[in-house]
C-alpha cells in the first residue's frame, strides 16, 4: 500500500476541502467520506471507488482493519497530523477519504416489482436528518432511499458522516419525488405519508385485523416531508394512505428522522408478522 507523509497544506488537501461544495463534487466527480465508520464501510462495500485515504498515524494504529482494507484495495494513504486534517474535515475524527461519486441510476431500475420498502424524503433540508434517515432505512431493511429535488445534497460530507456508512449499503436516488411516486404506484407499491392529520395511526397500520393483513404488511413507499413545513396539499394528494404517529406527551411533533425511523420500523414489523 503506497503511503506518503504530508507535512503542510497541499493541492490535494485543498481539493479535498473543496468537496464541501456541491459544484466541486459535480466538477470532479468525487465525494468526501469522513469518520471511522463511514470510511470503513466505503472501503468494505465500494473499495473500487475510494481514491485516497487521509488519516493520522494514531487513527490507523487504532483501527488496523481500515489499514488492511486500504491495503487490499490498493488505496493511496496520506498520513498527516490531526490539526492539518481537521482543516479539511473538522468532524472527521482524524480520518477521511476521497472517493468517486456514486452512480445515479434511473428510478425505473430502482423501484421494481422486487422493491419491498422504500422512503422518499420530499424536501429534507437538514443534512443530519437526511443522513440519519438513510441510516435508519438501512437498519430497517429498506431497498431504497429517494432524496427529492429540493432536499439537501445526499452526497455532502455531513450527510455521509451522519449516515455512518449506510450510504454505501443501499441505493440512493436524487430526483423529483413526484416521479418516485409514479414509479412506486406503477410497481404496485402502497404510498404512505406520515402526517398528523391522518386516516389511521401507526400502531393500527402495523397490526393485522382478523383475517386481514396489516395495512403496512405490503410493499410500501413512505413519504416524509420538510422539517418545518411538512407537506403541501399537492404532496399530500400523492399518498394512498396517511398515517399518524401517536403522541401521549406534550410534544407538538417529532424530529423528521425519528418519525421516519418509526414509520420504517412499523413497516418492517408488519412485514415480519410480529
Amino acid at each position: 500500500m503506497p503511503q506518503k507523509v504530508i507535512n503542510g497544506w497541499s493541492a490535494q488537501l485543498k481539493k479535498a476541502a473543496g468537496l464541501d461544495r456541491a459544484s466541486h463534487r459535480r466538477r470532479f466527480g468525487q465525494i468526501r467520506v469522513e469518520g471511522v465508520q463511514a470510511v470503513r464501510e466505503a472501503l468494505s462495500w465500494a473499495p473500487q471507488r475510494v481514491r485516497d485515504l487521509f488519516a493520522t498515524p494514531e487513527v490507523l494504529a487504532a483501527h488496523p482493519e481500515i489499514d488492511e482494507l486500504a491495503d487490499a484495495a490498493d488505496v493511496y494513504v496520506h498520513l498527516g497530523e490531526a490539526d492539518l486534517l481537521a482543516r479539511v474535515a473538522p468532524s472527521g475524527q482524524g480520518i477521511f477519504a476521497v472517493a468517486a461519486s456514486l452512480p445515479e441510476l434511473p428510478i425505473s431500475e430502482l423501484i421494481t416489482s422486487e422493491t419491498t420498502l422504500a422512503v422518499c424524503c420530499v424536501e429534507a433540508s437538514d443534512p443530519g436528518n437526511l443522513g440519519t434517515i438513510i441510516r435508519s432505512a438501512d437498519a430497517a431493511g429498506a431497498d431504497l432511499v429517494v432524496v427529492g429535488v429540493g432536499s439537501t445534497d445526499p452526497y455532502s460530507p455531513k450527510v455521509i458522516r451522519s449516515a455512518a456508512g449506510s450510504t454505501f449499503h443501499l441505493p440512493l436516488a436524487h430526483l423529483d419525488p413526484a416521479e418516485a411516486v409514479r414509479e412506486a404506484k406503477a410497481a404496485g407499491m402502497l404510498v404512505a405519508l406520515a402526517d398528523a392529520r391522518a386516516d389511521v395511526d401507526l400502531f393500527t397500520a402495523q397490526r393485522p385485523h382478523g383475517d386481514e393483513p396489516a395495512l403496512l404488511a405490503g410493499r410500501t413507499l413512505w413519504l416524509v416531508g420538510n422539517e418545518a413545513r411538512g407537506f403541501t396539499p399537492e404532496q399530500r394528494a400523492w399518498a394512498d394512505v396517511k398515517v399518524a404517529i401517536p403522541m401521549w406527551g406534550k410534544a407538538e411533533s417529532l424530529n423528521l428522522s425519528v418519525a421516519s425511523a418509526l414509520c420504517l420500523y412499523a413497516s418492517a414489523f408488519a412485514r415480519s408478522g410480529r
